[in-house]
């Protein structure tokens, strides 16, 4: 049988150093990474701040933490009444009527700090936001954008979120707010930080709101089924890449599908390829357990193999 190293659970062969190919920890083990293939991530993957973030299997399970450096100990940590003034960037994407909902009526400061770190986690989390599709909303048949501001206590957790939208739709920005509340972030030795900026646009919903199919009811499905992967065009900076992608989308009672959204990780160009994939395809529509057309709920995985 295989060797047993000590320590290692009777029964368990022991893996040779570097067998996933993740140079950084085969680096470490002063062991040769292996090629490239099926079960082993490209060196491009693993070295792309967006694999490590989207936690691409294979890329060493690295956590958010690691993605920003540490300052050093020792100096004042930074309160939140210190950073109430927000970027210039900030305060010109929100809208003025926005601007004292979101507390970015300040003079803004100029040549203020980012955080990259938290900037890319901002960026790969905002198309979750999309779950709020699946939440009663105050106006569903009108298209809507989100703006969001935020900052982080020492510990990663958002403080003060403050959400608005255009035009108003209190119970969207109640979703948006529960969902932002719960993200978690690098800490940081510096106390807080921010504020930071996040939006989203929201489509108009189906004249019928989105139910689940339940018991005896049929699934909307593409006519072809092989249509949507056939139609996803991955965008050329992802070539190379390997994996999948899930989403949730409603189809209504016509075969019109809508309100596409992730529920796997995966950077917006991906994503919108898969929606533009999506709609490009015929769909039949869903029926309740009466056999009447309905709009449903559903979901697709496309495969991401473009080597």
């Amino acid at each position: 049988g295989a060797p047993v190293a000590p320590g290692t659970p009777a029964g368990r062969p022991a893996l040779p150093p570097g067998h996933a190919g993740i140079a950084p920890a085969c680096d470490a083990l002063s062991a040769p990474t292996p090629p490239p293939s099926a079960r082993t991530p490209a060196t491009r993957l693993v070295y792309d701040p967006r694999s490590i973030a989207l936690g691409i299997p294979g890329t060493g399970g690295f956590s958010a933490g690691e993605l920003a450096a540490r300052s050093g100990a020792g100096r004042p940590k930074r309160a939140l009444a210190d950073l109430r003034r927000p970027s210039e960037a900030i305060r010109a994407a929100v809208p003025e009527a926005l601007r004292a909902t979101l507390g970015v009526e300040p003079p803004p400061v100029a040549g203020a700090a980012s955080d990259p770190a938290v900037e890319l986690l901002l960026t790969l989390r905002r198309p979750f936001l999309g779950q709020c599709y699946e939440a009663p909303r105050s106006k569903p048949t009108v298209r809507a954008e989100v703006f969001v501001v935020l900052f982080l206590d020492g510990d990663g957790r958002p403080a003060d979120v403050r959400v608005g939208s255009v035009p108003r739709d209190a119970a969207l920005e109640d979703c948006v707010r529960e969902l932002v509340e719960a993200w978690e972030f690098p800490a940081s030795e510096d106390g807080h930080s921010g504020p930071f900026l996040v939006r989203r646009s929201f489509d108009a919903a189906p004249g019928a709101a989105a139910e689940y199919a339940g018991p005896g009811s049929l699934r909307p499905a593409l006519r072809d089924p092989g249509c949507a992967q056939r139609a996803f065009r991955v965008p050329a900076e992802y070539r190379g890449s390997t994996g999948a992608v899930t989403v949730k989308l409603a189809v209504d009672a016509e075969g019109k599908p809508g309100l596409v959204h992730p529920l796997t990780p995966a950077p917006d160009g991906i994503l919108d390829a898969a929606a533009a994939a999506i709609r490009s395809c015929a769909w039949s529509a869903g029926g309740d357990f009466e056999g009447r057309p309905a709009t449903l709920w559903t979901t697709l995985t496309l495969t991401i193999d473009v080597r």
